[in-house]
């Protein structure tokens, strides 16, 4: 992937794009020697390793609590940058360049995961079917969109089954609370077609300016 872009505004880099998002690398020993086990996994070429396989490999105890969830924490973590990283870089004339080049959704992706991969970073996923982790592919990230989607529809439904039961009991409470609609193009949730509110420090753009600045109390918390 090039190091270079050019855009007229925004980072034209991705090492400028994770300075603005705010990614300083690992934070700490134990962070450390988790991204320097990936780094070992992604040299050898391994494709499939259990979360206690890396934990053993950075001397991290799996059957402790307190290093257990920072582990999951700073993987979780890693992942999302990917995901951002993605929504920056779709906005750059470079990926339409490859698009017009021939590449395939699956190149373009792991090219995207390989420059991050420059820089450290190695998002990886659960496989629900194996049972194991693996480094993020484009149909890994689809599968962990659809289980995530899923598991928002059925509390969307719980919530609003509650709702129906109570509002039986308390009537009070349809005129307190109107159920949110979700309007759809048939398939996928519709979304809104302009975001006119950019974030100055990731260049990330959002409908209104409270989604800005529920973004920035969750991705720039310290101003």
């Amino acid at each position: 992937m090039p190091t270079e872009w050019d855009v007229q505004s925004g980072p034209k880099t991705l090492r400028g794009f994770l300075r603005k998002y705010g990614w300083r690398g690992p934070q700490g020993p134990s962070q450390r020697a988790l991204r320097d086990a990936l780094r070992e996994f992604s040299q050898r070429g391994e494709e499939e390793f259990s979360l206690k396989d890396i934990m053993a490999s950075a001397e991290l105890d799996y059957d402790d609590k307190s290093d257990y969830s920072a582990s999951l924490a700073f993987l979780s973590r890693m992942r999302r940058v990917l995901v951002d990283a993605s929504e920056w870089f779709w906005e750059l004339p470079e990926y339409k360049k490859y698009v017009d080049d021939g590449f395939t959704d699956k190149t373009v992706f792991k090219k995207l995961v390989e420059a991050l991969r420059s820089h450290d970073i190695y998002p990886i996923y659960f496989d629900e079917r194996k049972k194991n982790y693996g480094f993020l592919t484009l149909e890994g990230l689809a599968r962990l969109i659809k289980k995530r989607a899923l598991a928002m529809r059925n509390e969307f439904l719980a919530r609003a089954e509650e709702l129906a039961i109570l509002s039986k009991k308390f009537p009070a409470l349809r005129e307190m609370y109107a159920p949110p609609a979700l309007s759809t193009d048939g398939r996928f949730i519709e979304l809104p077609a302009s975001t006119p509110h950019r974030c100055g420090k990731c260049n990330m753009a959002f409908v209104t300016k409270q989604d800005l600045s529920d973004h920035n109390e969750r991705r720039h918390p310290e101003g």
